[in-house]
């Protein structure tokens, strides 16, 4: 009796371990299909529906931040969500020195969000050293400065005894002075020694023979030659002198008077 109790209840015990194991192998499928499951939707949600949100919200327009400074513009790009970088610097004519010149990606297009805008940032007006061009003569100190990038806007003649005729003899801005690149200068350049001229005198108004008197004086001081040109009429007086009166002729410069009738 007591063999036959333990085989029985030896029995019992094997099919209970066939029934745990039949029932462990179906919520193993199960899970694995449940995983399966969500491995496939978490590829569907995130092929389509994942590029859709992001899209909504985490894209931007990018801001328009040139012709600020570039704390302004790095303040402005951090508000937005958006990171600041500065690719370079460039001299520019227009564009004062810290300035934003210009920037990518381009104002109000759309970028991602914690994406980085490069800027490019104006080093303000090129400067240059103006040449010693003192003692050389005018055309010549003309070439060096527009080869520096320097335009002459200005000459000014003035007397000089240690200088002869069209040597400069000074500049404004002076040399070694720094001068934006494309900027201007005024020379100053000798007409030579004073004696070498005469201050011609006024002539409007005065009677022909007054006239004639006086332009003769000059062209015994300095060999003038007087240009007269009468009008229709008599009694001719002065009514129009090149070059005007205070101003310099030199040898072999032509004074030219114009008479009219009365």
């Amino acid at each position: 009796m007591k063999l036959s109790f333990f085989k029985v209840k030896h029995l019992k015990d094997e099919v209970k371990d066939i029934d745990i194991d039949e029932k462990g192998k179906k919520w193993g499928c199960f899970l694995t299909l449940l995983a399966f499951i969500f491995v496939l939707t978490g590829i569907f949600l995130g092929q389509i529906f994942m590029p859709i949100i992001l899209k909504t919200s985490k894209e931007i327009k990018v801001p328009d931040v040139t012709g600020i400074t570039i704390s302004q513009a790095r303040t402005n790009l951090e508000l937005a969500g958006l990171d600041m970088r500065i690719a370079g610097e460039e001299y520019s004519e227009n564009v004062p020195s810290g300035i934003v010149i210009s920037q990518n990606p381009l104002p109000n297009s759309s970028i991602k969000f914690n994406k980085i805008v490069e800027v490019i940032v104006s080093k303000g007006s090129e400067k240059i050293t103006v040449p010693f061009v003192k003692g050389l003569h005018i055309s010549t100190a003309t070439d060096i400065l527009l080869k520096k990038g320097i335009i002459v806007n200005d000459t000014n003649y003035i007397f000089d005894n240690r200088y002869a005729e069209n040597i400069v003899v000074g500049s404004e801005p002076p040399e070694n002075s720094l001068i934006s690149k494309g900027g201007t200068i005024s020379l100053y350049v000798s007409k030579g020694k004073i004696e070498n001229y005469v201050q011609i005198p006024n002539f409007i108004g005065l009677s022909s023979d007054s006239a004639i008197l006086l332009s003769s004086k000059l062209l015994k001081y300095l060999n003038l030659k007087i240009d007269t040109i009468k009008g229709k009429g008599n009694n001719y007086y002065v009514v129009k002198q090149v070059p005007d009166s205070g101003q310099y002729l030199k040898k072999d410069d032509t004074l030219k008077i114009i008479l009219k009738g009365r």
